[in-house]
């Protein structure tokens, strides 16, 4: 299951990804709309966050290293990038899944948000594990997601 949510190429598109969608449904479900139609706004929003961030990046290369435009070029990035889209997978399941089980629109929209910070805190453990950290180090980086995490729940606070 782990590969699945940490790929071999690009892991930091999967978190990025993650965290955007856990903000964008803790913005987008003050709107009071049905959960479908919530999961589907953000997950345009992430798509078009995920094209803008492919074109900048290929551009920024471009600016780094002069080459001319390659359709090419903009579809490895786009390519390589496209684990945004991934992170984004888990809380909208998450949201559209407790929904359909009889959950309110509130409970779902919290669900989606835990998971996505379980996400995240679960992704911090496997990078500490993985580098053979101490209790203590390993603890900080743990603490460094939950913070993250205490952020998206607090924007839905602060927007609702």
């Amino acid at each position: 299951m782990l590969e699945w949510v940490i790929p071999d190429g690009n892991p930091s598109g999967v978190v990025y990804g993650t965290i955007v969608t856990a903000a964008l449904l803790a913005v987008e479900s003050t709107r009071r709309e049905s959960l479908p139609a919530a999961a589907g706004s953000v997950l345009l929003a992430v798509v078009i966050l995920w094209l803008a961030h492919s074109y900048s990046v290929a551009l920024g290369d471009r600016l780094h290293k002069p080459a001319p435009w390659t359709l090419r070029h903009l579809l490895d990035v786009a390519r390589h990038e496209a684990r945004l889209l991934q992170g984004a997978f888990l809380p909208i399941v998450v949201l559209l899944v407790s929904g359909a089980a009889g959950a309110s629109d509130r409970t779902a929209v919290l669900a989606a948000l835990i998971g996505a910070v379980m996400t995240l805190l679960i992704l911090e453990l496997a990078a500490g594990v993985a580098s053979h950290l101490g209790r203590v180090a390993l603890a900080g980086q743990v603490a460094l997601s939950l913070v993250i995490g205490a952020g998206i729940l607090l924007l839905k606070a602060v927007v609702h």
